[in-house]
């Protein structure tokens, strides 16, 4: 089996996970089916996110195969962030591209976007924020539920180290997941070589991203440098870092459960009661681990902006261990504190 062929054949697994009741409808169908029997009207529609680089563009022709093949319908959305003097140029490669087969393509500027997104101190970051707010509203203008990423292998590596040097949780360290929230992200078992080797043979063009050069950036400094030097230190360290993160993965999901289950422990509402109570002595009786995520939980429950550190979460169990009662305020919530009981308002 070639290449292209197992990224398809993964692409319609995942298509058949998220769309089980139109897909199921298609293969129960006759290959011969015509279009005209299922129209787009009834396929799974799907949003890609078309950079216009070589991880985005082996999406474009691989989702252009299922258009061929009636499995699918995609539209292709590009985030202009006017980073670069050639970021008009990406911007005409990937309306041209789109154009030349029939898909509907749409674009917006970073700019637009700018007052909603939280300065973490990474432009990377911030790009991201920024491209996903305007997925959700195209894909909502469209009347589309999951948008399609092109990271693959190698972006698992770098993010495993990113989120190690600047602090990450189990949770994070585990990496990018396949079907995720409302994104899918087809090309996680396929490498960046795999990628270029195949468009470079059937001379399907991209279009290079300069900063990708740049050792400006974190990433593309662990990309250059720590990479390399690792594999010459041994060549299954890559290998081991994926192992690793999927027993990370599965450690995650099981403190999930745990913190859901810790949290009826704690909780003291009465049926009367409105906002959720909880039992200071019950909650010192959990595991420290389970304390940080229930904590944490809490926090986002209602509608906590931002990121939670380890110094926030430390600050509020300091609050909690001491019996005198009180307020004590993280940010726009206050945490109450009444005897063994205490709550979070915002």
């Amino acid at each position: 089996m070639t290449f292209f062929e197992q990224a398809y054949k993964h692409l319609l697994h995942i298509i058949a996970t998220i769309h089980p009741e139109k897909t199921s409808n298609l293969s129960s169908s006759k290959e011969h089916v015509s279009k005209e029997i299922f129209p787009k009207l009834h396929l799974p529609k799907l949003l890609l996110g078309l950079s216009g680089g070589a991880d985005s563009v082996f999406l474009f022709h691989l989702l252009l195969h299922a258009r061929s093949e009636n499995k699918l319908d995609f539209v292709a959305a590009h985030l202009n962030h006017q980073w670069r003097d050639d970021a008009d140029d990406t911007v005409t490669f990937c309306k041209i591209l789109s154009e030349k087969h029939a898909v509907p393509f749409f674009i917006d500027m970073l700019e637009t976007y700018k007052p909603h997104l939280i300065n973490r101190g990474s432009s990377e970051d911030l790009g991201r924020q920024a491209r996903l707010l305007f997925f959700k509203r195209t894909s909502d203008q469209q009347n589309i539920r999951w948008s399609v990423l092109g990271h693959h292998a190698d972006d698992q590596i770098e993010s495993f180290f990113i989120k190690l040097i600047r602090g990450t949780t189990l949770e994070g360290i585990g990496g990018m997941q396949t079907i995720a929230q409302n994104r899918i992200r087809p090309l996680l078992l396929f490498s960046k070589q795999q990628i270029i080797s195949y468009l470079t043979e059937q001379g399907h063009a991209w279009y290079h991203d300069s900063t990708n050069d740049s050792d400006a950036f974190l990433r593309n400094k662990i990309r250059s440098q720590l990479i390399p030097s690792l594999q010459k230190v041994d060549q299954r360290s890559l290998t081991n870092i994926r192992r690793f993160q999927v027993h990370a993965t599965l450690d995650a999901d099981f403190f999930i459960h745990e913190t859901n289950r810790a949290i009826e422990r704690v909780t003291k509402n009465q049926p009367a009661e409105t906002n959720a109570r909880y039992s200071r002595s019950l909650f010192f009786r959990e595991h420290p681990a389970l304390q940080k995520r229930i904590l944490t939980r809490l926090l986002y429950k209602n509608k906590y902006d931002g990121t939670i550190s380890e110094g926030i979460i430390l600050e509020i169990i300091r609050f909690l261990i001491h019996n005198q009662g009180g307020e004590h305020s993280i940010k726009h919530l206050v945490i109450h504190k009444k005897q063994d009981i205490f709550w979070i308002n915002p």
